[in-house]
């Protein structure tokens, strides 16, 4: 598996400029490949927001795509983070597509992420999709590109281009080839989560748990699995918390009352929340704290949304005639 991931990191860098190292392993040498990156192609590098503690903070690289304005296909850099989501801070994420670019192994070797034998990047959809925000981690800067137009080009131009305005290595035997896309928002029983709180989730527990590209332990599947899972259950981020407030989590658990299960112990012991979710989805219950799971009020309203919900309760309350 060494030996895969080692060919996987260096087709991933093709075209680059590289040096090569050997590591002692437990199994020998490993030949892995790393690139030269120059500094200037770095935007810059985002510290932790003292919300959230200490760090390093990570590179980011930003940049522009406008169908309507470009010159090109390729796309053109942006300074940093805030000039690029400054203008759109309030525009909702309706959904994400994850993208894979195929190394040729990955044909008759398939494996599950975050080892795959492919490269990931997600597409998130701002507004219904004619906006959409490009996230991947290639090689150690966080790299975002914003593109605006119609569906077809934009999942074209990202399919061809990286932030950095580098060619993907795109050919019939490393195609790019679109994964899945998930639906977000009310509507489909999820929390709203706007280009604001999206920026907030990246200075705050990203840029403190961002690590180095590492194939085995911080490669881009590991990045896009930490990106979809704040997208689909931000409840679990202190800073969504802090930032929707109290009537913001009552919406999003009266929306979807299984959020209930991402949320931390002090929302699970809140009677309001915990309520405003069982009143939804009756099987919440069983995320509930134990003392609100003897709550008459609570268990009786869990019980009224979805009589299963009684195996969950408190034994007292299960024995209660009137339950």
């Amino acid at each position: 598996q060494a030996r895969f991931q080692a060919a996987a990191f260096k087709q991933n860098l093709w075209g680059s400029r590289l040096r090569q190292r050997h590591v002692p392993t437990s199994c020998g040498m490993l030949m892995c490949c790393e690139e030269i990156t120059p500094s200037a192609r770095v935007a810059g590098t985002i510290c932790p927001s003292q919300d959230f503690g200490g760090g390093a903070g990570l590179p980011v690289v930003c940049a522009r795509w406008d169908q309507g304005a470009a010159l090109s296909d390729r796309p053109a850099r942006v300074g940093n983070l805030d000039e690029l989501l400054r203008a759109d801070s309030q525009r909702c994420v309706t959904a994400y597509t994850e993208f894979r670019h195929l190394f040729p192994a990955a044909q008759w070797l398939p494996l599950d992420p975050p080892f795959g034998l492919h490269h990931t990047f997600t597409l998130l959809e701002l507004d219904g999709g004619h906006l959409q925000l490009c996230m991947e981690k290639f090689e150690n800067p966080l790299e975002l590109l914003l593109m605006s137009g119609d569906r077809e080009s934009i999942q074209d131009v990202a399919s061809r281009y990286r932030a950095t305005g580098d060619e993907r290595m795109v050919t019939p035997q490393r195609p790019v080839v679109r994964h899945i896309r998930i639906d977000l928002g009310p509507r489909f029983g999820l929390p709203s989560i706007n280009v604001s709180d999206l920026r907030r989730w990246i200075l705050g527990p990203l840029a403190l748990e961002w690590q180095p590209l590492n194939q085995l332990t911080a490669n881009c599947q590991h990045f896009a699995a930490d990106l979809q899972g704040f997208l689909r259950r931000p409840l679990s981020d202190a800073g969504f918390q802090m930032n929707r407030g109290k009537e913001g989590l009552l919406s999003a658990m009266r929306a979807n009352g299984a959020l209930l299960e991402g949320a931390p112990a002090e929302l699970r012991r809140d009677r309001e929340v915990v309520l405003a979710a069982v009143r939804n989805n009756g099987l919440a219950l069983q995320f509930a704290a134990e003392e609100l799971q003897r709550d008459r009020d609570v268990v009786m309203a869990a019980v009224k949304a979805d009589g299963f919900a009684l195996r969950h309760a408190a034994e007292e309350l299960r024995k209660d005639r009137d339950f």
